[in-house]
């Protein structure tokens, strides 16, 4: 993200849940950042971004053309231009569990076999209208967190949800199709 501020301006301080390079282009920005934030903090309602009701810095920076800083996730930070600015934000955003448990299901989802299905494991259970004792579930429960378990498949899946862009309508194709000799050469006449 690329953000313009007059003198002055700011949006307020505020965390992200994912690491972020502050790069400074031109102008000056003062950043203040404070001590990581917990699920409890406080935030201003109504907002999209994690505006903060009350913010204590404990260090800061001044950010001139060319200067880059790095926020960790969850620590709070603050910039206010200095002067008329440009500042690029560059954010490497990490799956929410919640992103991790719907990917990695979606992943394993196509190689079930479809005959595989809850079943009443004893019939023999005397039960009443409607009822499903836990102990009828243990076989089923066993045989779901057998696959989510499979390391070796989830490091596999993990490593291309996380390399995968995130927006690829913004990726613009290239007009011509390079082949892998005219790619060479151009690396090669050092063309970049």
């Amino acid at each position: 993200m690329i953000s313009f501020a007059a003198q002055g301006g700011s949006v307020g301080p505020h965390y992200d849940y994912y690491d972020v390079f502050l790069l400074q282009g031109q102008g000056e920005r003062s950043w203040k950042i404070g001590d990581r934030c917990d699920s409890d903090a406080k935030l201003v309602p109504g907002e999209d971004l994690s505006l903060l009701q009350n913010f204590k810095a404990t260090i800061d920076f001044n950010l001139t053309a060319g200067d880059a800083l790095y926020v960790p996730p969850r620590f709070p930070h603050w910039g206010t231009a200095t002067s008329d600015s440009l500042c690029y934000s560059i954010g490497f955003r990490a799956p929410s569990m919640a992103e991790m448990i719907e990917g990695f299901s979606d992943f394993i989802i196509k190689d079930q076999d479809p005959a595989q299905r809850y079943e009443d494991s004893n019939s023999q259970i005397e039960l009443g209208s409607a009822e499903i004792r836990p102990e009828m579930l243990d076989p089923s429960y066993r045989q779901l967190t057998e696959r989510l378990a499979q390391k070796q498949n989830f490091a596999g899946w993990f490593g291309c949800y996380v390399s995968q862009p995130k927006y690829p309508e913004l990726i613009q194709p290239l007009d011509d199709e390079l082949s892998a000799e005219d790619f060479s050469a151009l690396l090669m006449a050092g063309c970049n």
